[in-house]
């Protein structure tokens, strides 16, 4: 009798208390994206004050230019001002670090990967074929499904360093800012995305997301930032 009355004591506070979570993480998850968007400013002073990138990607950056473009034209389309609103401001920022990143950044470098020039002809090549895009009135599904893609590149891009950081031992490069804030963030999204919104174009990126997150995570603490560790000659 006690453990069938605590169930049925239970069964409703559980059903209610789940819309709930749902809701809070639906508010918190556009707030998110925004300090999620200033996460790398701890990282772009450091580069300012000393005057280079180190083993820094200039992939994340690029990235977030480029993610954050097509969510604010799917939000707009969508007309979605959770989505639209945040990815607006990540934009800003997102260009206000590739200009910092690259003002003393080497032209060409593995762990950029590729040179500067190929970033910032992809953005270019980008931002035209999205207002072919938005002219032509193409369905926002479609801006969706690219939306994805950078996302997914943009929670990864970290890994982009991922030779050096197996080589040197270090994962120094790992901006960690960045990675626990996108950790959560994704989080908040994925349940948004699952429980709230139903959209699988806000699912998708955000799992893989959480997974990359945790992997840079798990480098950090086998790693740390020690300095390099150089490979003794054969």
């Amino acid at each position: 009798m006690v453990s069938t009355t605590a169930a049925t004591i239970t069964a409703p506070f559980v059903r209610a208390s789940l819309p709930t979570f749902v809701e809070i993480c639906g508010q918190l998850a556009p707030p998110m994206s925004v300090l999620l968007s200033a996460a790398p400013l701890p990282t772009i002073r450091g580069i300012q004050q000393a005057q280079d990138v180190g083993s820094l990607p200039l992939l994340p950056y690029t990235c977030m230019a480029a993610s954050c473009t097509l969510w604010a034209v799917y939000g707009f389309l969508k007309k979605q001002s959770s989505i639209w609103a945040p990815n607006l401001i990540g934009l800003g920022l997102g260009l206000y670090y590739l200009r910092s990143f690259i003002r003393f950044s080497p032209p060409e470098s593995p762990t950029l990967p590729g040179t500067v020039q190929q970033h910032l002809s992809g953005l270019v090549a980008l931002g035209v074929a999205i207002l072919g895009a938005v002219l032509a009135s193409v369905k926002p599904a479609i801006v969706g499904q690219l939306a994805v893609l950078f996302c997914i590149a943009l929670f990864a891009s970290p890994l982009a360093s991922l030779q050096t950081v197996l080589r040197t031992k270090s994962a120094r490069s790992i901006p960690l800012p960045f990675t626990l804030v996108s950790l959560v963030n994704c989080f908040l999204w994925t349940v948004t995305g699952v429980l709230k919104l139903k959209d699988a174009n806000i699912i998708i990126p955000n799992v893989l997301g959480m997974a990359c997150g945790l992997a840079q995570v798990s480098l950090k603490l086998v790693y740390g930032n020690r300095e390099h560790i150089g490979v003794m000659a054969t």
